[in-house]
């Protein structure tokens, strides 16, 4: 149940062979609800009201595409009236739900109201979803009878929030006392951390009530107690309300008796920092910004409910997905199937798992033009974080960096750091540690094979 968000230069993002288009060569049904592919322009779509250029070639049929503006209306070409459009749409109630609550039309980083669930994203996506698997659930009853098998179906669902802005009814609100949220206990950046890998939270600061009150120094952001307080109460309340909808699809998978044959994969996009670092918000190559969830269920999984602190990578689900549905694997894949961890949580397939994200706003500068953003490159060990901000080279004929033109160093230590807190680690940047000399060359000798194998550049 899902499509991959992977790291560009590993996958050549403009001309990959996609999941959905491997799962289409196998003849096998393959539908998309709510927000999978990033919508729109960012994903050659014409407009922002639809899930961009992939849907024909993604999915069997028209995706359900869903998602929401800051200003509460949902997202998508039925919704935005244009010809032949699809996906979610609010019902007038909902609308004058919103209006009466006063949040409707005001872009605003957080807000609850006594709107029920269908008005949100979340509640819109999770009933298309347990209708299509009720109807899964009876095709497979009418297979059953026939003594035939029930044709294979793959269901992507994704999930809007917890997305800015953090929205929810207050019965989500209500599950966290104000008296049980407390501040990041790290609310600095990094000691020694270059310039250079500071967002400045430019996302969240681009809300007028956050706009306000929020205010950089020393290439952190700050902002009243009351406010971050807020902000992280609103965020954690978004998660439950995600986290009840996705309750509603697994209870329709067990309802409709798909559970024990169907592959099960809970996973998100990116990371995200609330105050951590001073920073708010996912685009960073902190490990709170690039350390995701994942959760794998599959038919005849030999450990379950169990940890593993592997390395691994969302490039790793495509293989992964491919093994365990018993298709033949696609070519030159940079992905590691997943298999023997979820055979052996003590087992391991790849040494460190990377990614990637370009700063076009450096702290300190007062301009950079795309040409001359930096992209930073990091890469995560068992026992370190190593970041390198170098100069790209952003044509889209041959993208690639240009190591030899460095504008940041990281190095972070982690020994520990599956069985603590975050809040203990990446607080110091030893990369210019001269005991650490060794180390960093070995990881950045690492981190250019390993991009430049990725991209074919070897």
């Amino acid at each position: 149940m899902l499509s991959l968000k992977p790291v560009p230069d590993a996958t050549d993002v403009w001309h990959h062979y996609s999941l959905c288009l491997c799962l289409y060569c196998h003849m096998i049904q393959h539908v998309g609800i709510g927000k999978i592919f990033h919508p729109g322009v960012a994903s050659g779509g014409p407009t922002r009201d639809e899930g961009g250029a992939d849907m024909p070639y993604s999915w069997s049929e028209p995706y359900f595409f869903c998602d929401q503006f800051t200003n509460d209306t949902v997202q998508s070409t039925a919704m935005q009236d244009w010809p032949n459009g699809t996906g979610c749409v609010q019902s007038q109630k909902c609308i004058e739900c919103f209006e009466q609550a006063g949040t409707w039309g005001h872009p605003i980083s957080l807000a609850t109201t006594d709107c029920p669930d269908e008005c949100y994203p979340e509640g819109l996506i999770s009933n298309e979803a347990v209708r299509r698997l009720d109807f899964y659930g009876s095709k497979q009853r009418e297979a059953e009878a026939a003594n035939a098998e029930a044709e294979p179906f793959f269901l992507a669902v994704g999930f809007k929030r917890p997305h800015l802005a953090f929205k929810a009814p207050h019965k989500y609100f209500d599950l966290y006392p104000n008296d049980s949220i407390s501040l990041a206990k790290n609310r600095n950046k990094p000691t020694g951390v270059p310039d250079v890998a500071m967002y400045m939270s430019g996302e969240i600061r681009g809300y007028p009530d956050v706009k306000s009150l929020a205010t950089i120094a020393n290439c952190q952001t700050e902002m009243p107690d009351w406010k971050a307080l807020n902000l992280r109460k609103a965020y954690y309340s978004s998660v439950s309300l995600t986290d009840a909808h996705l309750g509603l699809v697994l209870d329709a998978l067990d309802s409709n008796g798909l559970s024990n044959n169907t592959i099960i994969v809970l996973w998100g996009d990116h990371g995200y920092q609330l105050g951590e670092h001073g920073e708010w918000g996912k685009c960073t190559n902190f490990e709170l910004g690039t350390h995701v969830p994942l959760i794998i269920s599959a038919p005849n999984q030999k450990q379950r409910g169990t940890k593993s602190q592997a390395m691994v990578e969302l490039l790793d689900l495509f293989p992964t997905l491919v093994d365990l549905a018993g298709l033949p694997q696609a070519p030159d894949l940079q992905g590691k199937s997943l298999i023997p961890i979820l055979d052996d949580p003590q087992a391991t397939v790849k040494e460190m798992a990377m990614s990637q994200f370009p700063r076009q706003v450096v702290c300190g500068r007062k301009g950079t033009p795309l040409s001359h953003s930096p992209m930073g490159y990091t890469i995560r060990t068992p026992l370190y974080r190593y970041t390198e901000w170098v100069r790209f080279n952003y044509s889209l004929a041959e993208p690639h960096p240009i190591w030899d033109e460095v504008q940041g160093t990281e190095l972070y230590l982690h020994t520990g750091s599956a069985e603590s807190s975050m809040d203990a680690f990446e607080n110091e940047n030893v990369a210019p540690d001269p005991k650490y000399a060794a180390v960093v060359k070995s990881l950045h000798d690492k981190l250019v094979a390993n991009v430049n194998r990725s991209s074919g550049r070897e």
